[in-house]
Order: C-alpha cells, then structure tokens, then sequence
C-alpha cells in the first residue's frame, strides 16, 4: 500500500531519540539550578513553574512524536503492534495525559485538602498515574482522570496559615552568603506561603546565627520544614509560635 511506505530510516529516528533525551535533560539541569543568586526571589519562582509546566506538555508530546516516527520506520509490522498496544492499555495513557491537565492547572498541590467522589483528604504528592491523597482510613492513590471524570473540590480543611519564627545556626563553614542558600532551600519546598516573603536575619562573626520568619501554608507543615533544616545541616534549631 502507497499509504504504508516507509518515511523515516531506523537510524534517524535513533538521532530524533538522543535528541529528545538530551533536550529533556537539559531542561531538567535548567531546573536543578539556583536562580535565586542571580534572581529574585518571585522571578525564582516564576522560572521553575515555567519549566515544570514545560516539562509537563514535553513528555507527551515528545512520546507522540516519537511514536510516529517509530510507525514510519517499517509501517506495515509497526501499525498493527502500535494501534494493538494503544487499545490495551487505552486506560493508562489516556490517564496519563490527564495528569498534565490536572498538574498544569497548578491548582492542586501538595499540601491542599481534596474532595473527590468518595475520597477526602489531603493531596501528599503526585506520581506518574496518580495522587495520593491522605484520608482518615489511609492514604489513597487516586488516578488523574478520575480527578476529571468526577470533578474536585479545593478547600481549606484544617489549612491555617501561620507566622513562626525559627531561630538556627549555620554549620556549613566559608558559607559567605546564608541568606541566598536558606531561600534556595525554601523555594524547593511545597510547604511556604510565598504570598508573605519570608525574612531572614543573619547575625555572628561567621554569619552562623539566623534568625527565619517565614510564614507556612499549614500548621503541619512546621515539622516537616524543621526535619528539613536539619537535613540542610542547621542545628540548635528553635521555633517560637
């Protein structure tokens, strides 16, 4: 059949292949880096959404191109195996392309409490199929299409935002700018209200006392954001409510 021959030679789509992965790496480099040292703190913010969005649309656009140049490669014997693989597991893609639409809405996050269908609870994180979500019987995985198909409510729950004041001390050494590096740390956390930018003072001979007002999106989060310190190697870690 004219309609089936082939269009694309085996070693192009490879080069299509390497290109696509090195694209996708090199965003996801872009992405590891602190641009809060050479921008502001919602300019930071703004540069990471952009390229999580970026990343979103890319994936399963990338996987469909890709499919097609695979098709073009021999037609005939790729067709039949593609469009065989497509209806069997017609549910999963179909799912994962509904995970860009719900991600990309930047609507539910981790942290927010969640109602949909049967499920209640409190978004945790998100995987490549589905989000779980902490309810009172467990946590819950909860596909992204059924998040489409039956809707969802964002409320507040028991979400209290809240000022604390965490005094701490540096025990990173010949760190001469602890301000930029605490705030690197924050901005890759789901747990700081940005719409209050947090505050930081840095006092000592060797700047290792900080004193961090910063205001949280949930009063549960507090726990997590000390573990965290304490991972970012900050000790005598001391928080006043």
């Amino acid at each position: 059949m004219i309609g089936l021959a082939p269009y694309m030679t085996l070693s192009q789509f490879l080069i299509y292949v390497i290109i696509a992965g090195l694209i996708y790496q090199g965003v996801r480099i872009l992405r590891g880096l602190t641009w809060s040292t050479i921008l502001s703190e919602s300019n930071t913010i703004v540069i990471y959404r952009v390229i999580d969005n970026f990343l979103l649309i890319y994936e399963p656009l990338v996987l469909l191109l890709l499919l097609s140049a695979l098709i073009g490669v021999k037609p005939t014997m790729i067709l039949p195996i593609v469009v065989i693989l497509l209806v069997v597991s017609y549910r999963h893609w179909r799912n994962y392309i509904s995970r860009t639409v719900v991600m990309i809405n930047n609507r539910i996050k981790p942290g927010v409490h969640i109602h949909s269908g049967d499920v209640d609870g409190k978004v945790i994180k998100f995987g490549r199929l589905g989000t779980e979500v902490q309810t009172q019987k467990g946590i819950h995985v909860m596909s992204y299409q059924t998040l489409l198909d039956d809707g969802f409510t964002i409320s507040e729950g028991d979400k209290i935002s809240r000022l604390y004041t965490i005094q701490l001390r540096n025990e990173i050494e010949g760190n001469n700018d602890p301000e930029t590096r605490l705030l690197d740390h924050l901005a890759n956390t789901p747990y700081v209200d940005w719409n209050t930018s947090p505050e930081i003072e840095v006092t000592g001979i060797d700047k290792d006392n900080i004193t961090l007002r910063v205001v949280l999106r949930d009063k549960s989060h507090l726990d997590e954001i000390v573990s965290l310190l304490r991972e970012w190697q900050y000790s005598d870690i001391a928080v006043n409510h």
